[in-house]
């Protein structure tokens, strides 16, 4: 370097210029390349929280952070003499640097990809936590070495992460996902393939804007996540209202099903968006229709809603709904969607109602379903209530909670349960609920 600016000065170059030609540059790339260590260390620090509770880790922030940190820290010193001084050349100055910050923040996070990690198991966690414990405090070579390769590793299996999703093979669950208003079925069938029936959401009236959380990446998709669940064969639409739909397209977007089943669906906003990120995601749609029975996961399912001769309205409707039957073994699962009495007396006259062992209260357990023809052609030992916490709507309807418990079934709801499992290996059927510290199992007798 000294050598170089001798040859700056050679050439006619004043000393101090020529030295700080050669020298300024190399101090900015030690400046860079501290920046970018540090913020690879905190990052690297920071992975395992930030799998475990956003299940992402952002690798464009090495990249961000070269930028944005010089960039407020020069706007950090100008705003405090903008607000002490009033000069307005200043604050001015100081708003063009918050915006080059934004910028840069926004371009990168534009590129980030939508990379999702599910959450590791505890062993893991403890390890990698441990090997970086290790690393920092390791003395000598070839023990810091060690240390370094077993970070190495560790990340590795969390970032990759390895591990099989949990169910239980040859058993039909169904999961009724604690989501407040609204309704998210996850049905686990025994090849292991997997179904979700809607994703949730919060309902918007009138001009009120769509609130911040999202159900189905803020609640839908971690429990998933929680489960080593990655990916999803199919995902299903009851009907078009927001709090079945308004969690779809994120989680469409999360676990990319092949295919996408829906019943009726009137064009409206919600929908829209939904196909549009299926077709985004090369998902493919398909229009389900009474009567229809296929095998599928080990299991056979049945479509009993809507008919083909439904003529759905301009805006979406609760008899929109897509209604499927699930048999495995002696057992079966009814899957209502938000049907009402016009679709349950239609549904009587097709003579597609028999028996069933577990159903999915329709419309959250509103008086305008839940028949007494319904339920006596049923005669359901297990009633699940897909319904939020001391709701406003009133759900669920007192009447129809005395009728289930005439026909002695056994009602599970979410607002009181939390989460509630149902499992057949198609001779039992096994209860779970989230409030328990230990599973509830019941017997159903063989017929």
């Amino acid at each position: 370097m000294r050598l170089l600016a001798e040859t700056l000065t050679a050439l006619k170059l004043p000393r101090r210029a020529a030295t700080f030609a050669i020298v300024a540059p190399v101090r900015v790339l030690f400046f860079l390349y501290e920046l970018t260590l540090v913020s690879a260390i905190a990052q690297l620090g920071l992975a395992l929280p930030m799998v475990v509770y956003f299940h992402r880790v952002g690798l464009s922030g090495l990249s961000a952070n070269t930028l944005v940190v010089p960039l407020m820290g020069l706007a950090m010193p100008a705003g405090w003499i903008a607000v002490f001084t009033g000069w307005g050349w200043v604050a001015r100055m100081t708003g063009v640097l918050l915006w080059l910050s934004q910028v840069v923040v926004r371009w990168h996070a534009s590129i980030e990809p939508n990379w999702r990690i599910a959450t590791p198991p505890v062993w893991l966690g403890v390890a990698f936590s441990a090997a970086l414990v290790a690393a920092a405090v390791a003395r000598g070579r070839w023990w810091r070495t060690a240390a370094v390769g077993a970070v190495g590793v560790a990340l590795a299996l969390l970032l990759w992460h390895p591990f099989p999703p949990e169910y239980q093979r040859g058993q039909l669950e169904l999961t009724a996902i604690d989501v407040g208003q609204g309704d998210s079925l996850l049905v686990v069938f025994p090849d292991g393939k997997r179904m979700l029936v809607d994703g949730g959401g919060i309902p918007a009236f009138g001009r009120q804007s769509r609130g911040q959380l999202d159900t189905g990446e803020d609640v839908v998709a971690p429990y998933l996540w929680n489960r080593s669940i990655r990916s999803i064969d199919v995902m299903a639409l009851s009907h078009a209202h927001e709090d079945h739909i308004g969690g779809l397209p994120a989680l469409v977007s999360d676990f990319h099903p092949r295919e996408l089943w829906t019943g009726a669906t009137p064009e409206s906003p919600s929908w829209c968006e939904l196909r549009d990120r299926a077709a985004q995601n090369g998902v493919r749609i398909v229009p389900m229709q009474a009567p229809g029975r296929f095998a599928f996961g080990g299991a056979e399912i049945e479509v009993l809603a809507p008919f083909s001769d439904y003529l759905p309205a301009d805006t979406p409707k609760n008899d929109d709904s897509l209604v499927l039957r699930l048999c495995y073994g002696r057992h079966s699962f009814l899957l209502s969607g938000d049907v009402e009495r016009p679709i349950e007396y239609r549904m009587l006259e097709a003579g597609e109602v028999p028996h069933t062992d577990v159903l999915k209260v329709a419309h959250h357990g509103s008086r305008t379903s839940s028949t007494e023809a319904f339920l006596s052609a049923m005669n359901p030992a297990f009633a699940l209530v897909s319904v939020g916490f001391e709701n406003s709507y009133g759900h669920p309807n007192r009447e129809v909670m005395e009728r289930l418990q005439q026909h002695h079934a056994t009602v599970l709801r979410t607002d009181e349960d939390g989460l509630v499992t149902v499992r057949s290996d198609g001779r039992r059927l096994t209860v779970e609920r989230y409030r328990d510290m230990q599973p509830d199992k019941a017997l159903i007798p063989t017929p």
